[in-house]
């Protein structure tokens, strides 16, 4: 099930069936990915993280920027995230270059007073689970006005620096955050993170893109979070 909306700032009523509605409903732990999930892609963060990425590749590996674009890409397809794969094949320490690729401008980035009451109202516990640092976590919910928002974030050093999709992510996510997964909801816009949350039981909700194809791992996909967190409560 596809719901739209026109913009980030303007949205067309959402529509969703109830059995849906009815099971997010009685949702009780909340999950929302960070980048590209609580704000629209066109803001342009993740693209200043690629270039960044791209940067460093560059300057500490001595890449050319042709061969930068295809590693990052090629170990973010492998991976999960161009980090997982440094620390696998070149065994980079990861401090440096979270730090580094998050050096971002994020003033584009501002509060939506309706997506913040939308989330307030939510019942129960809300995580944000980013394959991010913590600091640009804070950084970004800060920015958009959500940081008092959130019981708390879980990033990838949380995680053992695994990102998501990876099992071993998603078992120290449970293991921090002890939940049943009935009565959670994910909110992603990787369709690939979205499929061990499913096997379990969870509520799937994909953010931002719509699947090429039915895909039984996505039960609901929106534009953006704000319609169908105010057909809700």
């Amino acid at each position: 099930m596809i719901v739209r909306g026109s913009s980030h700032e303007a949205y067309e009523p959402a529509s969703c069936p109830e059995a849906i509605m009815d099971r997010l409903r009685g949702t009780t732990f909340w999950i929302f990915d960070l980048d590209d999930t609580l704000y629209h892609p066109r803001h342009g963060v993740l693209d200043q993280i690629r270039a960044r990425t791209r940067e460093f590749l560059s300057s500490h590996l001595g890449m050319q920027a042709a061969d930068a674009d295809r590693v990052r890409s090629s170990y973010l397809e492998k991976y999960g995230t161009t980090l997982a794969g440094l620390m696998q094949e070149d065994g980079l320490q990861p401090d440096s270059f979270l730090e580094f690729v998050h050096d971002i401008d994020l003033s584009a980035l501002n509060p939506d007073e309706e997506l913040i009451a939308a989330l307030t109202r939510l019942p129960g516990r809300k995580v944000v689970f980013t394959n991010g640092p913590a600091v640009h976590a804070s950084r970004v919910l800060s920015r958009l006005g959500l940081d008092a928002v959130f019981d708390t974030v879980f990033d990838i050093a949380a995680a053992g620096y695994q990102p998501k999709p990876a099992l071993v992510a998603f078992q120290r996510f449970r293991t921090a955050h002890v939940f049943e997964p009935e009565e959670a909801a994910i909110f992603d816009d990787q369709t690939r993170n979205l499929v061990y949350p499913h096997q379990i039981g969870m509520s799937c909700v994909l953010v931002g893109a719509t699947p090429l194809k039915p895909a039984e791992h996505v039960h609901v996909a929106v534009e953006h979070p704000l319609p169908l967190l105010q057909l809700l409560f």
